[in-house]
């Protein structure tokens, strides 16, 4: 299903809207499980995903409640959200080549 703009269904019905909450849980849940003081000591990368993830929801709700006033500013804020959500996935990319090591801040004991 498409995005349909001008909708008065409301955005909690969208797809969109559902999967940027999925992926806010999701990521939540993620930095609260891996991210920890040996691997984000300041928590700013905890800051950083779980903003990005709750803006691209945040943006979608404004943009779509917002499409009476004004087109534009609509679509311009499902961009935002949109680019929020590329944000939060580039945060993800670098986690990916981590050793298994640093997850959880666990040691590796050295081989004899």
């Amino acid at each position: 299903m498409g995005v349909k703009f001008g909708s008065t269904a409301g955005y909690m019905y969208m797809d969109m809207w559902v999967l940027a909450g999925i992926i806010q849980l999701g990521t939540f849940s993620f930095c609260r499980r891996f991210l920890n003081q040996s691997n984000d000591p300041c928590g700013r990368l905890f800051d950083q995903m779980t903003q990005a993830a709750r803006s691209g929801q945040a943006n979608i709700a404004e943009g779509v409640s917002r499409h009476q006033t004004s087109k534009e500013t609509e679509m311009k804020l499902v961009d935002v959200a949109r680019a929020s959500i590329n944000e939060l996935s580039n945060d993800y990319t670098p986690l990916s080549l981590w050793p298994t090591s640093k997850w959880r801040g666990a040691t590796t004991t050295p081989k004899p």
